[in-house]
């Protein structure tokens, strides 16, 4: 399936900007906090760090949904990381979402 075919499914992707550094952080930490405190402890200063060093807005994708109860509007719930493979299928190694983290 490609990024392109979920439209449909009232999914929409757009190409991230500098600007949508936060709201990726925030929602890797909503998703990730739980899991990386677990193994290593979370270090606020270091994952800022780690992911200021990681985002690069050419390589990510920010996930759309279109909701029933947000007056049928594109809401921001997301983003991946991926790239074309040669057989022009999406290949994605990162994905975060989160429906309730507000932008």
């Amino acid at each position: 399936m490609k990024l392109a075919d979920l439209t449909y499914m009232n999914v929409s992707f757009r190409k991230a900007t500098q600007r949508d550094n936060d709201f990726a952080f925030q929602t890797k930490k909503t998703l990730l906090t739980g899991y990386v405190d677990q193994i290593w402890g979370w270090d606020e200063q270091k994952q800022v760090l780690l992911h200021a060093r990681r985002f690069i807005p050419d390589k990510i994708r920010v996930i759309r949904h279109l909701g029933y109860f947000t007056y049928r509007s594109w809401r921001e719930t997301g983003c991946l990381r991926s790239w074309a493979g040669i057989d022009g299928c999406a290949r994605i190694p990162k994905l975060f979402t989160c429906s309730y983290i507000s932008t």
